[in-house]
């Protein structure tokens, strides 16, 4: 059942990435088209986790929290649908997938077990990726893309790290009324920044 579940996750997530290029580059020109997929996108995941929580109780800690993981979600994925835009697709997504490594480190704080291996893994990482930048089809990096990479990477790492804050606490089990909170807020904050 898991192997099962891994190759859905995998496929599910090359699929979405190569949709996410593919209509970034051809639809995508302005931050108006980017804010109308996402509100799509919101409205959506709203509908889907309202049912969720018909009839129970949201804790403030939950609706703060949510409130906080909606707009890190809103700006992360418009930092990447900007990146997408205007840079190549095989970086932009080995930077942001990167992103794990926020949340992998932030683990010693929640008292995971941490390794010296996976220290020196993230280091590899880390110089592959530079490496990768340096390897743009001879072209000179963009720096428009590359800080639209850099701020796609941290809002997306701070992601995981808000949804392990939110389950090594006592609400975890509010779970849906904390994704309903973010994809709300999502939307308002895509209305308010993005148009």
């Amino acid at each position: 059942m898991l192997f099962i579940q891994t190759v859905i996750s995998i496929s599910s997530m090359v699929l979405q990435n190569c949709l996410f290029n593919n209509v970034c580059k051809k639809e995508l020109e302005t931050n108006d088209h980017i804010y109308r997929f996402n509100m799509i996108m919101y409205i959506v995941c709203i509908l889907l986790f309202g049912f969720g929580v018909i009839k129970k109780e949201i804790s403030f800690f939950t609706i703060a929290l949510g409130f906080l993981f909606g707009v890190v979600t809103a700006l992360s994925n418009f930092y990447k649908m900007r990146a997408l835009t205007s840079g190549p697709m095989h970086i932009t997504l080995l930077v942001t997938t990167s992103s794990m490594i926020i949340p992998t480190m932030s683990g010693i704080f929640f008292k995971e077990k941490f390794s010296i291996l996976k220290l020196i893994l993230v280091f590899i990482l880390i110089g592959f990726i530079y490496l990768s930048f340096d390897k743009t089809d001879g072209k000179k990096t963009n720096k428009k893309w590359l800080l639209f990479c850099v701020l796609a990477f941290l809002f997306q790492g701070s992601i995981g790290v808000l949804q392990k804050i939110h389950q090594f606490s006592v609400y975890k089990a509010e779970f849906n009324g904390f994704l309903l909170v973010a994809f709300i807020c999502s939307l308002i904050s895509f209305n308010e920044f993005f148009t």
